[in-house]
């Protein structure tokens, strides 16, 4: 029993000192301040030990604190009355009795229904948001509360946030004016003890917009795990002055917080559990969609697709380093906005220079300017965004360094350690595909670009042609083909060697890709023969286009090692209209007819193959004219 003062001992005889000890009514000894300094077993069970001291004010809602007489309060879900009588001029004696209309043995029974309902609720669900709501609704019953509120504790950034609030406007802000110098909550936080206040009221540091809405008793209890991490506050609220809660209200309401803590924790497991299923399903789906790309475009969509799918990716950009040059060349870049033209920087430039120089990864939870200029980091383009959180990797096979990837976030804290594991095993990932792209991009080239004149070869020049033929047959578009081969070319070979023989024909090639089109295609068709598909060309022109190649190959010398060499080349012309269709086959015939009759004719010169077919003779010396329609 909470011991009386010595002020007041003389006034409590001592058989009704053991009334009062063996009462099951609650009875407390106010002093003529109204501070408590004696309460009974029952009253302790009733409002808590550890009242003696305090004011009556502090542990009753306010109905109970007035003049002497009879007052109806309720305490949780149970009406009281309280019976005040002085005790001659040195203070009050307060009898508090359940309310004899009630039923004790009803109201335990619909109490525990509620306990075990509750119970329930926390111990089968498995989502943190459906526990949450269904504990503020019911605890908010099981204490007959007119409201409750479940605001959501953030560790690391030291803030509370809105959770769940039942029977009160949404926007009362009861979390939005939290600072530690508002709100009895910083206590819970700070010890992670239970509060009751019956006279929330006359609380100094009561939060306003509760004050305002009429709440006059409050209970706070921690959600915790069994860390003790704090994840939110269980909160309840009784409004008018005739209701408060009891010590027995508390107790229970902190066995729930505890609970509820606990089962957040196994949710937040189990949840984490399924997001790394999720994870593990999608980069396995990642790395056969970015397996399957060799085409190097399509492999960098892949590689942000998947980076989006996996986690917050306002901005992203894949960097390949090109360890020749000492340069990073941003292949790919892309935010919200779109696609972003490619750019090139030194190695030692910017964030991704800096992961690369080092072979690190980084996370940065709130970016800064100050933060960033460490890393020399910069927008990538300068309509960006600014970004918060950062997350970059190396891209690397064995001891290879291929490049790295940024992914970013607008807002700050965006990412947690996993975030970046995962795009870790992604940039893994990703370094085998693009170093595979190049490889297949190398074999590509090898099997379509002549190795020594480095322009397509036969077979890749068949593969452009055909589609340019059906184009023309789509659109009714002229197209012509030339074919040439450098006269007396063995003896080039014998004259000067065959190296002498290699310099011509790349050089041969070379002023090739000068005098033609970007649109023209010019191939080495074998040996020393060689082909050009010229679109959008007629055949009048393609016999204009020979004629000028003839000329600035015979009228240049090609320099080698064996000295200066003239050479000179003989032309087939014809195109592929309405005059003269047929197959691609057809129109490399016709040309090669022509070529036939140049090269049989004198060589050092250019043969149309309509030419031929209207009768028409003469043939084009180096200073004579072009045979033609």
């Amino acid at each position: 029993m909470n011991q009386p003062s010595d002020d007041l001992l003389a006034f409590i005889p001592d058989p009704w000192a053991a009334i009062m000890a063996a009462s099951s009514d609650g009875i407390i000894l106010l002093d003529i301040e109204d501070r408590v300094t004696m309460a009974n077993p029952a009253a302790a069970h009733m409002l808590g030990d550890g009242m003696v001291g305090i004011p009556i004010s502090r542990i009753l809602p306010p109905a109970a604190l007035g003049p002497d007489g009879v007052t109806q309060i309720r305490l949780g879900a149970t009406d009281f009355i309280i019976r005040r009588s002085p005790l001659g001029g040195q203070g009050a004696l307060l009898m508090i009795q359940i309310n004899p209309h009630a039923s004790v043995d009803q109201l335990r029974a619909r109490h525990e229904q509620k306990l075990h309902n509750l119970l329930m609720t926390i111990s089968s669900a498995l989502d943190t948001p459906t526990i949450l709501e269904r504990v503020a609704q019911l605890a908010m019953e099981l204490v007959g509360a007119n409201a409750s509120s479940i605001p959501l504790y953030d560790a690391a950034r030291g803030l509370f946030s809105d959770g769940w609030i039942i029977n009160m406007p949404p926007d009362i802000g009861i979390v939005a004016p939290l600072t530690r110098s508002v709100g009895l909550v910083w206590d819970l936080v700070d010890t992670q003890t239970s509060i009751i206040a019956n006279n929330y009221q006359s609380e100094p540091r009561a939060i306003p917009s509760l004050v305002h809405a009429g709440v006059s008793a409050v209970i706070a209890v921690p959600i915790a795990g069994i860390d003790r991490t704090l994840f939110g506050v269980l909160a309840v609220y009784q409004i008018g002055r005739d209701r408060g809660f009891t010590r027995h209200d508390l107790d229970q309401l902190a066995v729930i917080g505890r609970q509820t803590g606990i089962a957040i924790q196994n949710a937040r497991l189990y949840e984490e559990a399924l997001r790394e299923a999720d994870r593990r399903h999608l980069l396995y789906a990642a790395s056969i969609e970015i397996g399957a790309a060799l085409d190097p475009e399509n492999l960098y969509q892949a590689i942000h697709r998947a980076a989006s799918r996996l986690m917050s990716c306002d901005s992203f950009s894949i960097a390949l380093y090109e360890e020749e040059r000492k340069e990073i060349a941003h292949v790919y870049i892309a935010d919200h906005q779109g696609r972003w033209p490619s750019l090139r920087v030194d190695l030692g430039h910017g964030l991704l220079g800096h992961v690369i120089r080092y072979g690190v990864s980084l996370r940065l939870v709130n970016s800064e300017p100050e933060i960033d200029s460490i890393f020399g980091a910069q927008r990538l383009h300068a309509d960006a965004d600014m970004t918060r959180s950062i997350l970059a990797t190396v891209m690397h096979t064995g001891e290879q360094t291929i490049g790295a990837i940024t992914v970013q976030a607008h807002g700050p804290n965006a990412y947690a350690s996993k975030d970046l594991d995962v795009l870790e095993t992604l940039a893994s990932t990703a370094a085998i595909a693009v170093q595979n792209a190049r490889l297949f991009a190398r074999i590509q080239e090898m099997a379509t670009i002549d190795a020594l004149t480095q322009i397509p070869n036969r077979r890749h020049f068949f593969d452009v042609a055909t589609h340019e033929i059906e184009r023309t047959d789509r659109y009714k578009r002229p197209v012509s083909l030339i074919i040439f081969d450098i006269d007396n070319f063995k003896a080039v070979n014998d004259t000067y060697g065959h190296l002498a023989g290699d310099a011509v024909l790349s050089d041969i090639a070379m002023r090739c890709r000068k005098d033609l089109r970007d649109i023209d295609i010019v191939a080495r068709f074998g040996g020393e023969e060689f082909v050009g598909l010229l679109p959008e060309t007629t055949y009048e022109g393609a016999i204009l286009v020979a004629q000028r190649l003839r000329e600035r190959i015979s009228s240049c010398p090609i320099e080698s090692d064996a000295g200066p060499i003239s050479i000179t080349i003989s032309i087939g012309v014809d195109s592929y209209d309405d005059v003269f269709a047929g197959s691609l086959k057809d129109l490399i015939d016709r040309a090669d007819q022509a070529l036939y009759v140049a090269k049989n004719s004198g060589r050092n010169q250019v043969v149309g193959f309509r030419s031929l077919v209207f009768g028409r003779t003469g043939s084009s010396q180096a200073n004579a004219k072009v045979r033609n329609l």
